[in-house]
């Protein structure tokens, strides 16, 4: 129930929500649906890709029907395909974006959760003194001021033909 609950919501607020905002309403609303209903992980990433890849498919074909398959057929021409694929590359962006954005409230849900799998994980982890962390630190600083040095030397090596 709350599998086929999360796909319509999902697909009827993010509809709602791309009347008005960018394309990135439809990872937001997944992530709403994903907070109000919490369908749970594998049920979650799956009504989210469906409910992506029906709302923004179904919207692709009719804006593609309405104009005569010309802009479909223009923008296949770019990329060597046909216009029926630029449709169905449409829909499987739908469901990545709806389904990466009711996974991700799943994730932030686990995180946030006071006795979750993440949080007993790290109980039995002994913390370093304040010492030993700063100087854990320190060497990672240096280490990255060297690695970026040396790309630096390279680059501008590349850049004008000398050798290093």
């Amino acid at each position: 129930m709350k599998f086929l609950a999360t796909l319509i919501v999902t697909a009827g607020v993010a509809w709602l929500m791309g009347l008005w905002l960018p394309y990135w309403s439809l990872s937001l609303a997944a992530m709403l649906v994903g907070f109000l209903i919490q369908p749970g992980e594998l049920k979650a990433l799956v009504a989210g890709s469906i409910a992506g890849a029906l709302l923004w498919g179904g919207l692709a074909y009719m804006a593609d029907v309405d104009n005569g398959h010309i802009l479909s057929t223009r923008v296949a021409s770019i990329f060597g395909t046909s216009a029926v694929i630029m449709v169905v590359i449409t829909a499987i962006l739908g469901a990545l974006l709806a389904g990466l954005g009711t996974e991700l409230w799943h994730g932030l849900s686990l995180v946030a959760e006071t006795d979750g799998p993440l949080q007993r994980r790290w109980q039995g982890r002994k913390l370093a003194s304040f010492e030993e962390e700063a100087a854990q630190i320190r060497d990672l600083a240096e280490h990255i001021v060297v690695v970026h040095s040396a790309l630096q030397v390279g680059f501008t090596c590349a850049a004008t033909g000398a050798h290093a």
